[in-house]
């Protein structure tokens, strides 16, 4: 029987067993400073426990990591279901673009910032929203073909 996967600092991995599911595009995806996304001729279920009932026909999208960044629990080949859009609850993984980079962070409110988190031990960033341009939530990720929600918390853990 698969279990819930705590992560520790605020972040725990739910399998989804169910088989239903709405079909979303794939992006073949490399992130960072050298940072690409391929349209895939699949499509592949996102299951309707990471994207709800009432998911946008539009809203929603898969990448297959090409080149897996640095989120601690994914390699190449794994898939994130990403929910498009430039508003973040604190707490939630994101897909951010600083600059030139493409960053997956943690993102977290504080006063009028934001602190931007790694999953690893590197060093918070500290900037302003309007530095940044959110592109989308990390809601859930497949390894090796297996569905998981991801669940965080909206408290900024101790490093």
């Amino acid at each position: 029987m698969l279990t819930d996967i705590d992560l520790e600092n605020g972040i725990s991995l739910k399998p989804c067993l169910s088989d239903l599911g709405l079909e979303y595009p794939v992006y073949q995806a490399k992130l960072g400073y050298q940072h690409s996304f391929e349209l895939d001729e699949r499509k592949i279920k996102i299951p309707v426990e990471i994207i709800g009932f009432n998911a946008k026909p539009n809203g929603w999208s898969v990448l297959e990591l090409v080149e897996a960044p640095d989120l601690l629990i994914t390699a190449n080949g794994d898939l994130l279901a990403v929910r498009r859009t430039n508003k973040v609850r604190s707490g939630q993984i994101a897909i951010i673009k600083h600059k030139d980079h493409i960053l997956i962070k943690r993102v977290f409110i504080i006063g009028q910032g934001l602190a931007l988190r790694a999953l690893d031990s590197k060093p918070d960033l500290l900037v302003l929203p309007s530095a940044l341009d959110i592109r989308g939530t990390i809601e859930g990720l497949a390894i090796e073909k297996f569905w998981y929600k991801i669940t965080t918390s909206e408290k900024l853990p101790d490093h």
